[in-house]
């Protein structure tokens, strides 16, 4: 009797660790991002860095003038977003991403160009296009948005810009080549 009281107990305590275990949070819930939303042409600023997005350009080829110059074409079809970004407090090499439907993308590194990566500084803005090759069909006419993303350093517990580009605007731009130079930095 006393041993099935023990197992009985046990049991007992098991089960309710279980229920609260279950009932804790999941990390991402804890250390989540604070996300600054705004749309395109609209200013996001968060704790640690500063963008806009003007306008974006869709086309199968880049036409880019900075070394080595030369014609890429896509793998899917490019999509440039340009903007300007600055960090508010010290330099720093933010991260981009794109979402396009379900999937996320990152820059690509087949052009050979950085325009507005790279480290980033206070009171330095500095302009260009971040470059993305993504399939056709997530962003063919009549599809709706993309979002693109930008942090610096740790995204936990950090603010994290949300630019939401609506593909209907008029500053979305579709064309045959899609010309890239470099990255230009301006005081503010």
């Amino acid at each position: 009797m006393r041993r099935s009281l023990a197992a009985l107990s046990t049991a007992a305590v098991i089960a309710a660790a279980a229920w609260t275990w279950h009932g804790l949070p999941i990390p991402d819930e804890v250390f989540a991002p604070f996300d600054v939303e705004v749309a395109m042409g609209q200013q996001a600023t968060g704790a640690a860095v500063t963008a806009q997005v003007d306008g974006v350009r869709i086309g199968p080829r880049v036409d880019k003038t900075v070394y080595p110059p030369g014609t890429v074409d896509a793998v899917g079809v490019w999509v440039a977003v340009d903007g300007t970004a600055m960090t508010t407090r010290r330099d720093q090499v933010p991260s981009v991403e794109l979402i396009v439907g379900p999937n996320t993308y990152a820059p690509t590194s087949r052009l050979g160009v950085v325009a507005v990566s790279g480290s980033l500084a206070p009171g330095i803005r500095a302009s260009g296009s971040w470059v993305f090759d993504v399939p056709p069909d997530l962003v063919a006419p009549g599809r709706d948005r993309v979002t693109l993303r930008m942090w610096v350093g740790d995204w936990r517990l950090n603010s994290r810009l949300v630019i939401d580009i609506d593909l209907a605007d008029p500053r979305v731009q579709r064309t045959d080549r899609i010309d890239i130079g470099p990255g230009k930095q301006v005081g503010t």
